[in-house]
């Protein structure tokens, strides 16, 4: 494939009640939201002026989905310093809109269900909430996992075996999105072969889909 990386996804299916247990904790990583440029910059991130437990409490399970962008040795090992930043945001960006999509297509597959999004949201160049106008996008916007006080880190290593990898100074073997879908009832099996569908056609396919949704 012409992108210099392959896809890989990871799904699991849990209770939410032993997930909020296990891996939220608003007090300690809402502290690093606050040093976050987004903090109170999008209206997808904290301060959110909702209950947290409130909105949580109508769901009873979670299907957390991770989607690995896994680069190409020679990708990897070819990528000056200097670039990182514009190889990272030229194939991360891209995917990360295919994958809110194909959430939103799940969310509609489950009746009663809704979407946590992988980090601030990116459907506009410019987000309203700077200058106090409505969200632009309400019916497709979707508030961050890591605005709830998730540990995405704890998350994606025990429930997903997958360890997180960061930017440092050099390209990741793989960057990691992760989004989920609170469930009123279990949902069979469905954010997989929705995210399936929709990121993982033929490579031709694919490579067209994720070309427009980075438009």
């Amino acid at each position: 494939m012409s992108q210099g990386y392959d896809l890989k996804l990871t799904v699991r299916e849990t209770g939410l009640a032993d997930f909020v247990r296990a891996y939220q904790n608003q007090e300690k990583y809402l502290t690093y939201c606050r040093a976050c440029d987004n903090y109170g910059a999008k209206w997808s991130c904290s301060p959110m002026g909702i209950d947290t437990v409130e909105f949580l409490s109508p769901y009873s399970y979670v299907t957390v989905a991770a989607v690995q962008m896994v680069y190409h040795e020679d990708v990897v090992a070819s990528t000056p310093e200097d670039r990182v930043k514009e190889v990272t945001l030229g194939t991360i960006m891209p995917v990360k809109a295919a994958f809110h999509d194909a959430m939103l297509d799940a969310e509609r597959e489950v009746p009663g269900s809704i979407t946590l999004s992988s980090g601030g949201c990116t459907l506009c160049r410019h987000c309203t909430r700077p200058g106090g106008a409505p969200c632009r996008q309400p019916s497709r916007m979707r508030y961050s996992l890591d605005s709830f006080g998730f540990d995405l880190s704890a998350i994606t290593e025990d429930l997903l075996g997958i360890e997180l990898l960061w930017c440092r100074g050099k390209l990741p073997a793989y960057y990691t999105l992760i989004h989920a879908l609170l469930e009123r009832e279990p949902t069979g099996g469905v954010v997989e072969r929705v995210v399936r569908r929709q990121l993982f056609a033929s490579d031709d396919r694919k490579e067209d889909n994720l070309k427009d949704c980075s438009r």
